[in-house]
């Protein structure tokens, strides 16, 4: 199969999602599975392909969030969320080109919805993993319908 992860931070930062994108697309890679994983980031040495995506600006840590700053976090529209919806867009090409069997989307609603709108185009398994823990990311995405939710926690 051929198994696309779409993961902004890759190669940029080494935390919890990222590592664990790495370490699963690794396992499929020696499986026999074509895994590619789309990242903002330069990474060399893995048993996977990567594809970086290039971006004019890198995603930042928020802070001591005020009102206003957790509400456009919430409602999406913060810098890193923005930044997520145009490495998705940017990404749009190559998926259309390698033409995947299953994405993974590793960066929430906004590229949630971009992959649901090429589902329209494109035959493909959307495939989830609540990383975010139980609350709000996890039912947004759900919302959206992917084909395969994976949950860590009951």
């Amino acid at each position: 199969m051929k198994i696309v992860f779409l993961h902004y931070t890759c190669g940029l930062v080494n935390r919890g999602s990222e590592i664990s994108t790495q370490t699963l697309a690794s396992w499929l890679a020696k499986k026999g599975h074509q895994v590619f994983v789309y990242q903002g980031g330069e990474d060399e040495g893995r048993d996977y392909n990567v594809v970086k995506i290039n971006l004019l600006t890198k995603p930042k840590k928020d802070k001591n969030l005020c009102f206003f700053g957790k509400l456009t976090n919430r409602l999406y529209l913060n810098k890193n969320n923005f930044l997520i919806f145009f490495f998705t867009l940017n990404s749009l090409k190559h998926l259309m080109r390698q033409k995947p069997d299953i994405i993974v989307s590793t960066n929430g609603f906004c590229q949630m919805l971009i992959l649901k709108f090429l589902k329209l185009f494109m035959p493909f398994k959307l495939v989830v993993i609540g990383r975010a823990g139980i609350g709000w990311h996890d039912k947004d995405n759900l919302r959206l319908s992917p084909d395969l939710f994976i949950s860590l926690t009951q």
